[in-house]
């Protein structure tokens, strides 16, 4: 055999395109052999199977005698396989044919004698055109093979690649023979059955992105053998999901083969495969991948398309310029009238530098007039938690950021200086028309400062929970929800679970209590429920609530009862007033709530687990943020407030700066002095009962809101030593009596409210509405803390002394005293005392009854219970221990009792005749 002098050569797992182009370019070199460096794609080899080409084996080739390498569709030295030894050789002339863009740094194109790179569809093209050039033919069976690569290369001439010269390459194909019958046959879909499995995978793990306005399909998927042609596969992923990208990654034998697809020259394929080594062209790459792991790649692939999404739609394209600013401590009211004069409904707030310092809305402008607040300054109702956006910052970002926090419009900051403005309309107007090519002039509105979020990769979509709700509530309260679900289809509503059930699955934290909202006649809805339940009912019309009392039946120890409401709305006469209700939908429901934690909703049925966040609570919590969801809702209940603390401390969260500016002006304001006793007293209570309400205290401090209670209330050391000794003597008790409820907020109460004395404490507790029969009791037991505290520290006291002192009172004010003698050295005598009534004395009891002293002789009267008491003391001082003994005291007391009344009817009797 002659030394071969000339190869001509595609790159590893020829496709179509590189066979085709192996084929004509012979015509051009017509002493060179056609040499494949690595096999072919599946459908490739089974095409050549009936329509063989002569290749030449690597193993036949005589590597020192080539002179030159003429490479079609492959530009890149790295996939060229064993002929990459040949290509160092610097005497080997190289020619190459290609179609992708060549990379400045390609050594190959430097070194080529010859180069022939033009951005066509197909590689094909390059090669036909030159074929015509030099005046050169082609049989009707080559016109196919080079018609199959060109169809398949341009798909059928639909991809966005596709050139000019691409179709009139191909009707000079058709003209010259090509059979499209075969075009078809060989190109179309027919998958393996491995093929076919992998593609079934891929379908269902395939995730949708939204970026920039482009819907991206991305799939990364370990797979246990090796499936040859995934570029099909991944191109009939994108057309499934209609997506203008789609990317695979997918590990199998060792690699991670990389594939990607995109309809747009923007979405550059090529820069992605690059980030791991690969190459091709814009709209058409790949990557074989080593030394990463499935997961590294994926959040490579997610970072790299981040990257060039900030560049497919900048929000500087569709934001709204100019924008008019309102100046810091403008009044509401003249704020008003120059909303009304612009016609906008929000306006950015700026400081004389012209520096943004916060946004007011409409919507908080109207509710502070109707409370009467039109002289106020805006600074005390305007925003400035809210997003900014920079004119670089991606639309999808910007879109996620509007939807998750629920809000209408993003200032576009130039530094601290506000350029453009993001509204609603824009975001309507960008999501159904065509990008603008820069800022319009058609608004007025504008917006406020913050600190710009990072960009996030999550997608826009929606959440459902139904896998938390089946793994966290028992088997009886899922079938609840079943049954709650079928009624609501059938009374054609829709139900919602809401309220701190919702926010404590969320945060993975046990809580049965369940609260359903009812979008149409929740109180219909709910006397069905509680008549299918066979429950008890009690209707509250002024709220559209049912309370339904579950029966024992239904096997639900965890909850005794639900709430059914109806979707309202409500709004507030005047600050700190009751709210007026209305009929509503379940987003104005939420919105009426206290904080974004708060105000989220689980559907029960039609969609059931999808979970409803229109104001951003899931992301607060992922922040551990407590935020109100508008600016004037501490004016409109001011109760707010104390709950916000509570909240704070019992999931160690962190109060949001603004809402904590809200906070400190609904004090300027003196709101909590027009606020009920009673509403004020139920919130104390709950933070009372928390399980450190010591911090909840400290922050109340921290706000100044001591003197909102009471003028002489506070939080100084002594309260705090008492508050933590209290904490231990609870903790105790609780180990010890497991199963005996106590009222932690009236012992802690007491070590608050203790410094005001009997007489205050009483008349305070009066005025916060706390449960009347605690309030006398807790005021005389102050009056007689220290006279009780000197006698059960006494060096003698009997056990039946220490218990008449101690029974008088209710476990919580003598868990209390307990507390007070835990902190001197020179009480605990008394502390032992008290520990001894509350685990052994408070629980003795003795045998012997009022029968046993009837059996015995004794008639019924008052020495029943002298001789009954008589006994237990003994029993308690350990004068007596067994039945026995109680029966053998008895009969002495009974004897005595006898004797006594005798006595006592003679001297009668000798008085009645003296006096006679």
């Amino acid at each position: 055999m002659a030394p071969l002098m000339e190869i001509i050569t595609t790159h590893l797992e020829a496709d179509f395109d590189g066979i085709a182009s192996m084929v004509a370019a012979r015509k051009l070199y017509p002493k060179s052999h056609l040499v494949l460096p690595g096999g072919a794609q599946s459908r490739e080899r089974a095409y050549l199977t009936h329509h063989p080409i002569f290749l030449t084996p690597i193993a036949d080739l005589p590597l020192p005698d080539i002179t030159r390498v003429i490479l079609v569709d492959a530009v890149r030295q790295d996939r060229l396989g064993l002929l990459d030894q040949i290509i160092a050789d610097e005497g080997v002339s190289i020619h190459i044919w290609d179609h992708h863009p060549l990379e400045a740094t390609n050594s190959l194109a430097k070194r080529a004698e010859f180069l022939k790179v033009e951005p066509v569809g197909a590689n094909i093209t390059l090669l036909i055109e030159a074929l015509e050039e030099h005046s050169l033919t082609w049989s009707p069976e080559e016109a196919t093979l080079f018609a199959i690569a060109l169809y398949e290369e341009t798909g059928h001439f639909t991809y966005l690649h596709t050139t000019p010269r691409d179709l009139k390459v191909g009707a000079r194909l058709i003209e010259t023979g090509a059979d499209l019958t075969v075009v078809t046959d060989v190109i179309q879909r027919k998958w393996t059955e491995p093929q076919a499995a992998l593609f079934n995978a891929l379908l269902q793990a395939t995730q949708i992105l939204t970026l920039g306005r482009r819907r991206l399909a991305l799939t990364t998927l370990s797979w246990p053998e090796y499936v040859s042609d995934l570029a099909p596969i991944t191109q009939q992923l994108g057309q499934i999901y209609n997506a203008d990208a789609v990317l695979t990654a997918v590990a199998m034998a060792g690699k991670i083969q990389f594939i990607g697809r995109s309809r747009y020259a923007d979405m550059n394929m090529n820069q992605i495969a690059q980030g791991f080594g690969g190459a091709g062209h814009k709209m058409a790459a790949a990557a074989s991948i080593k030394g990463l792991t499935l997961a590294e790649v994926e959040q490579r692939l997610h970072e790299l398309l981040q990257e060039q999404a900030s560049t497919w739609l900048p929000i500087g394209r569709l934001m709204t310029a100019p924008v008019r600013t309102i100046k810091q401590g403008t009044t509401i009211k003249q704020t008003e009238r120059l909303m009304t004069q612009y016609e906008v409904n929000a306006l950015p707030v700026v400081n004389p530098q012209e520096k943004f310092i916060g946004l007011v809305t409409r919507e908080a402008i109207q509710k502070g007039l109707y409370h009467k607040l039109a002289s106020q300054p805006i600074d005390h109702i305007m925003l400035q938690d809210i997003f900014l956006a920079h004119p670089d910052t991606p639309f999808e970002e910007v879109q996620l950021q509007m939807v998750e926090r629920n809000q209408r419009i993003v200032p576009i900051l130039d530094g601290e200086t506000v350029i453009g403005i993001f509204s609603r309309t824009d975001l309507l107007r960008a999501l159904h028309q065509e990008p603008r090519q820069g800022p319009t002039q058609d608004s007025l509105s504008g917006m406020v400062p913050t600190i710009p979020t990072p960009s996030s990769s999550v997608p826009l979509h929606t959440w459902n929970v139904n896998h938390l709700l089946k793994t966290h509530l028992p088997l009886p309260l899922l079938s609840l929800l079943d049954t709650v679900e079928l009624l609501a289809d059938r009374l054609d509503v829709s139900v919602f679970l809401v309220g701190g059930f919702v926010r404590d699955l969320l945060l993975n934290l046990a809580n049965f209590d369940l609260d359903f909202v009812v979008e149409g006649d929740g109180i219909q809805f709910g006397k069905t429920l509680a008549k299918q339940l066979s429950a008890e009912w009690t209707i509250h019309e002024r709220f559209g609530t049912v309370s339904i009392k579950l029966p024992k039946s239904l096997n639900l120890p965890q909850m005794h009862h639900l709430d059914v409401a109806t979707a309202r709305t409500e709004y507030y006469e005047y600050p700190t007033a009751l709210p007026t209700v209305e009929r509503s939908s379940i987003k104005k429901d939420l919105y009426r709530r206290d904080f974004t934690i708060n105000a989220l909703a689980i559907r029960i049925n039609r969609t059931p687990g999808e979970l409803l966040d229109y104001f951003g609570g899931r992301r607060d919590m992922k922040d551990k943020v407590i935020r109100v969801l508008h600016s004037l809702s501490f004016v409109e209940d001011p109760t707010r407030v104390f709950r916000a603390i509570r909240f704070e401390q019992r999931f160690g969260f962190r109060i949001s700066k603004e809402t904590e500016a809200f906070i400190k002006q609904a004090k300027t304001m003196e709101l909590f002095q027009r606020l009920s006793g009673s509403r004020l007293g139920n919130e104390l209570i709950h933070m009372l009962e928390e399980p450190a309400p010591l911090k909840g205290i400290d922050r109340l401090q921290e706000f100044r809101l001591m003197p909102c209670i009471h003028t002489k209330l506070h939080a100084k050391p002594q309260v705090q030593k008492i508050f933590k000794s209290v904490e231990t003597i609870l903790t105790w008790f609780t180990v010890e009596h497991p199963d005996t409820a106590i009222k932690r907020w009236l012992v802690y109460g007491l070590a608050w409210f203790e410094s005001l004395g009997s007489l205050e404490l009483t008349k305070t507790w009066k005025r916060l509405g706390f449960p009347q029969g605690h309030i006398k009791t807790s005021g005389d037991y102050l009056s007689a803390q220290s006279t009780c505290m000197r006698t059960l520290n006494k060096k003698t006291l009997a056990p039946s002394e220490g218990y008449a002192l101690l029974s008088a009172w209710p476990n919580e004010l003598v868990v209390f005293l307990m507390a007070k003698a835990q902190l001197k050295p020179t009480t605990q005598r008394a502390m032992e005392r008290i520990r001894e009534y509350l685990t052994t004395w408070q629980h003795c009891s003795i045998a012997l009854t009022g029968h046993d002293l009837e059996d015995m002789g004794l008639p019924k009267g008052p020495a029943f219970r002298r001789v009954l008491d008589t006994i237990f003391n003994a029993k308690l001082d350990g004068m007596v221990d067994t039945e026995e003994d109680e029966h053998r005291l008895a009969k002495s007391l009974i004897e005595k009792e006898t004797t006594s009344a005798s006595r006592s009817k003679s001297l009668s009797f000798v008085r009645k005749g003296k006096g006679r």
